[in-house]
């Protein structure tokens, strides 16, 4: 029996970094930050893939870190490697585009504002 496709798929960072992996001509991402594990995907398929084109797009506000969503040491790592990453403030939805296609991205946040024991999930 053939399983019906899915709607409505949750994309963590380790199916993104995957999808990000099978890039062959371009990578543009835009969202309130990055995390590491996107930001190691786009490091080691430009290695692979010489002449990918990678636009990077983030709100660096150090509130949008704070607030949980991505991490510093992800733009370091893009920075170190290399990667531009432009800047535009009150940015809080993600898009993801790999070479033809688009993903409307919904930012999972890690919220640190309060206690361990006061987060959600």
């Amino acid at each position: 029996m053939r399983s019906k496709p899915k709607i409505f798929t949750r994309l963590d960072d380790e199916i993104i970094s995957k999808l990000i992996m099978g890039a062959k001509k371009r990578i543009i991402y835009a969202g309130p930050a990055i995390s590491e594990k996107i930001a190691e995907a786009i490091t080691l398929v430009r290695i692979v893939v010489p002449n990918l084109s990678v636009k990077v797009v983030v709100d660096a506000d150090p509130d949008v870190l704070r607030l949980g969503f991505g991490s510093y040491g992800g733009l370091k790592m893009l920075q170190n490697d290399g990667v531009e990453i432009k800047c535009s403030g009150e940015l809080r939805i993600s898009a993801l585009i790999v070479d033809d296609s688009l993903l409307d991205l919904h930012a999972n946040t890690r919220d640190y504002s309060r206690p361990t024991s006061e987060r959600r999930g």
